[in-house]
């Protein structure tokens, strides 16, 4: 009733509080940029430098980037020399101290930002009275937050450098070299003072759980060397041969490590390492590298028929030692039966083609050192007394057989096209899968889930928390949603207090769900 009675208050005396313009701003996103292009007949340049600044329509987000590229280009007779590099440096600001859009759009305007005092209050009204029973929550200020600092930034940084060197000793005859380089480092910084409405969970929290930070690193490093050569011969305007050699090298590092801080007594202090208590570290380390060789060979007579032979070796390090190398080929002819003259004085066909092909290819899409036996530190980090020994986990069994996907198919260029779609979108889809599931990691270490029980004079529960409780939890509270079989509990919860439960969400990444269970009332 009380909190019907501070509404009616609020109504009589006039209070409609638009919530939906303390977020939101009306935005001017620009971009900018600089041309510089010169040279002559040998040597050409082209300078670019740019910046672009797009701010977010949520207070205090946008996008921040600026990029610099250079184009030279040297020709001396048979001799082309090109270099194209260009500089990415992005500051993205993420998520709003303000909250959500969907914080201020389900307010009641009939509720007041400030108090009678003038200042931001943590919940709207006092918290009995404003206790929700349909969520099961406070109903807390979203303007809270805006009195402390915090952080969501990412910077993103990539410099890349593409070489070619292309020379023609004939007219039929060119020899290129590619050599690209790119480097990539992306850094996401995540500050939650001890005051956020994250750490109010209405029983005091101990000075080290309170305040968060989130700080993650990505590194890759990239290179592809590549070697071509072409010839081309026409005789007796009739005969046409064509010929096609390249060898590329490719390797590829990636590196990530990040950490999740607790204990940060004021807003002031929001660098990593002053917090109070290390709650988790992650990481990863891959290396893989790729050889490749391929040649075509294509003949053409009268430009009726034509047959063509391609053959390829690869080999890969993501594969076992008994199968790092793969070979693929493919072979086809064609007719152009609308050259014939028999079928030109039919005066039916504008075009008609009579095309046979078949091909060997294959495809890789495994984690880079899946073909070997790998540990894991993952909860078994111990050091025993008296030895300098850890504990491990076997998770992966070595496979030296692992080997290339084949497929037999028609290399028409519709078959091969689709391939090359499929191998894209199955790319993009793990990509997107591990970033959920590496965004999910760092949405649990920031978040506590509470779970109500009953338990008895002692303090023990009538049964213990079970994984299906958390993740429907997580899911109501948080709409998180984490299948109760990825949650695993080490040891059964029956008592009240805040634990860390650990979950697998794939791809090798580990979360923790900080539960927090209390008195059911």
């Amino acid at each position: 009733m009380a909190s019907y009675a501070n509404k009616l208050y609020n109504v009589k005396r006039g209070v409609n509080t638009y919530w939906l313009s303390q977020p939101l701003r009306t935005v001017f996103a620009h971009r900018h940029g600089i041309n510089l292009e010169g040279g002559n007949e040998s040597l050409r340049y082209k300078l670019y430098a740019g910046i672009n600044e797009a701010p977010g329509v949520m207070k205090q987000t946008g996008l921040s980037g600026k990029s610099v590229s250079l184009d030279i280009r040297y020709r001396y007779k048979g001799l082309l020399i090109s270099n194209i590099a260009y500089v990415d440096y992005n500051i993205s600001d993420r998520t709003s101290p303000y909250g959500s859009f969907k914080e201020y759009a389900s307010l009641n305007p009939y509720y007041t930002i400030r108090d009678d005092k003038g200042n931001i209050p943590l919940y709207l009204e006092e918290p009995l009275n404003m206790y929700d029973f349909s969520s099961g929550k406070y109903v807390t200020n979203p303007m809270y937050n805006t009195l402390y600092n915090t952080k969501d930034r990412n910077t993103a940084f990539e410099v890349r450098d593409a070489f070619r060197a292309e020379y023609s000793p004939i007219s039929n005859l060119r020899l290129a070299m590619d050599l690209t380089v790119t480097k990539t480092q992306s850094d996401t910084d995540i500050f939650k003072s001890a005051n956020h409405t994250e750490f109010q969970t209405g029983t005091l929290l101990p000075l080290e759980d309170r305040g968060s930070y989130l700080w993650s690193n990505a590194t890759s490093l990239q290179y592809d060397l590549a070697f071509t050569a072409s010839f081309n011969q026409v005789w007796k305007n009739k005969h046409l041969l064509s010929t096609y050699f390249r060898y590329n090298v490719t390797e590829t590092k990636n590196h990530t490590a990040g950490v999740n801080v607790t204990g940060f007594p004021n807003d002031n202090m929001d660098e990593v390492f002053l917090g109070a208590k290390m709650k988790e570290t992650t990481g990863d380390e891959s290396t893989t590298r790729a050889l490749g060789a391929v040649a075509t060979l294509s003949y053409t007579y009268d430009q009726r028929y034509a047959v063509d032979v391609n053959g390829r070796l690869d080999a890969s390090s993501e594969f076992g030692s008994n199968n790092r190398l793969a070979p693929f080929w493919s072979t086809g002819a064609r007719w152009n039966l609308h050259k014939e003259s028999w079928i030109q004085k039919a005066g039916i066909f504008d075009e008609l083609v009579l095309r046979a092909t078949y091909g060997v290819t294959g495809e890789q899409g495994f984690s880079a050192y899946q073909a070997l036996q790998m540990y894991s530190y993952a909860n078994s980090m111990r050091i025993y007394q008296g030895s300098d020994v850890v504990g491990t986990m076997l998770y992966g069994m070595g496979n030296p057989d692992l080997k290339w996907h084949k497929l037999a198919t028609e290399a028409t260029a519709d078959n091969l096209n689709a391939f090359r779609l499929k191998e894209k979108a199955k790319a993009a889809q793990i990509a997107r899968e591990k970033a959920e599931a590496e965004e999910n990691a760092k949405k649990l270490g920031a978040i506590q889930v509470k779970i109500a029980a009953k338990a008895g004079s002692n303090g023990k529960l009538f049964g213990s928390v079970t994984s299906k409780e958390i993740s429907d939890a997580l899911h109501e509270q948080f709409d998180l949603t984490i299948e109760k079989q990825k949650i695993v509990q080490a040891d059964p919860i029956k008592s009240f207090g805040a634990y860390e439960v650990k979950c697998k969400l794939g791809y090798e990444v580990t979360g923790t769900i900080h539960v927090l269970v209390i008195e059911e009332k």
